[in-house]
C-alpha cells in the first residue's frame, strides 16, 4: 500500500493549505520537499527493485507541475496601448558593485524605475544615468520616472520601508505607483501578518479614481495566500511569459522563489516581460512594457 499512500500524499496539500497563511512555510518549502520525495522513491525503486514506486514517483512530479509551476504560466493578454517601460529591482543593500547595479537598471531604458535598497552610491549613479527624471524616496524606497512624480501621504500605518506611495503624472494617463518592500515572513514578521499587510496594499489599491501599480520585492512566493489575495484585483505582469524564479541565493536557489513583482490592473495589458542580472545583487530585476488594454 505504501506506493498508493505516497502517491495519494501530495494532494492533500490542497486541503491542508485551506487551513491559511499558517501554513505557507510549507509552501516556501514545497520545491525541496518534492525533490526529496522523488529522490527517495526513486532510490527505492532502484534499489529495493520495486517498479511499483514509479507510481508516487508520477504522481510527484505531476503535483510539482501543478504546485509549483502553474502559477508561472503564462496568461494571455493584448498588446497595450501606447506602452511605457518599466523596471525594478532590489539592488540589495550591500552591494559590492553599485556603479554596475545602477547601470544594469539605467541600460534597461526606463520610463519608470523602482529601486528597492538603494544606496547612496545607487543613487547618485541613478542621478547621473537618468539625467532629467523626477525622483522621490522613502526609506529604502527610490522611484524614477521620466514623468513628474506626485508624493501621496499613504501607509503611515505599516513600516516606511514597505510601501511608498506616489502619482506618476503620465500625460493624460496618471496612475499611483507603490513600491513595494515588504518584511520577510520568515524571520521578520509572520506569515499571518505578512498576508494582512499585502491585504492592506490590496484595499488600498481597490479605492480612489486612478489605477493603481504595485511593484518591488514583496518577499512572498507566489504559492502562498499573499499572493493569492493580490491575485483577486491586480494582474501579474510578468506573467506575459514565464515567470521565473527572482531570488537564487545560495540554499535559497532550491525553493524557487519568486518573491518580486509588477502588479498591474486588470484594466491594463503588459508585453515583453523579462528578468535580467543586477550586478551584485541576490535579486534579479525586472523589466516590462504596460498600458491600457485595446477598447
Amino acid at each position: 500500500m505504501w506506493p498508493v499512500v505516497l502517491a495519494v500524499a501530495p494532494w492533500l496539500w490542497f486541503a491542508v493549505r485551506l487551513f491559511g497563511p499558517e501554513v505557507d512555510l510549507a509552501a516556501v518549502l514545497l520545491p525541496a520537499a518534492a525533490v526529496v520525495a522523488i529522490a527517495v522513491c526513486a532510490l527505492i525503486a532502484i534499489l529495493g527493485r520495486r517498479p511499483c514506486y514509479a507510481v508516487p514517483i508520477a504522481s510527484l512530479a505531476m503535483f510539482t507541475a501543478v504546485a509549483i509551476v502553474l502559477p508561472r504560466t503564462p496568461h494571455a493578454t493584448a498588446d497595450p496601448i501606447d506602452p511605457f517601460v518599466f523596471v525594478s529591482a532590489n539592488v540589495f543593500i550591500h552591494n559590492p558593485t553599485p556603479v554596475a547595479a545602477a547601470r544594469s537598471l539605467a541600460d534597461r531604458h526606463p520610463d519608470v524605475l523602482v529601486a528597492v535598497e538603494a544606496t547612496q552610491d545607487v543613487q547618485n549613479s541613478l542621478a547621473a544615468s537618468l539625467h532629467g527624471y523626477a525622483h522621490a524616496a522613502r526609506g529604502e524606497l527610490d522611484i524614477y520616472s521620466r514623468w513628474a512624480l506626485d508624493r501621496l501621504p499613504r501607509y503611515s500605518d505599516i513600516p516606511k520601508s514597505a510601501a511608498f506611495a506616489v502619482t506618476v503624472d503620465r500625460p493624460g494617463a496618471p496612475f499611483v505607483l507603490v513600491a513595494v518592500h515588504l518584511p520577510n515572513p520568515l524571520h521578520e514578521i509572520s506569515f499571518p501578518d505578512h498576508l494582512a499587510m499585502a491585504e492592506r496594499l490590496l484595499g488600498d489599491a481597490q479605492h480612489g479614481d486612478q489605477p493603481v501599480v504595485l511593484a518591488g520585492d514583496f518577499n512572498t512566493s507566489d504559492r502562498t495566500h499573499a499572493y493569492g489575495a493580490l491575485m483577486t484585483s491586480l494582474r501579474d505582469a510578468m506573467r506575459t511569459t514565464w515567470a521565473g524564479s527572482t531570488y537564487r541565493s545560495g540554499i535559497f536557489g532550491l525553493l524557487a522563489l519568486r518573491i518580486d513583482y509588477v502588479l498591474e490592473p486588470t484594466t491594463w495589458c503588459s508585453a515583453g516581460a523579462t528578468t535580467f542580472t543586477v550586478p551584485g545583487s541576490d535579486h534579479r530585476g525586472l523589466s516590462v512594457s504596460l498600458g491600457t488594454c485595446p477598447g
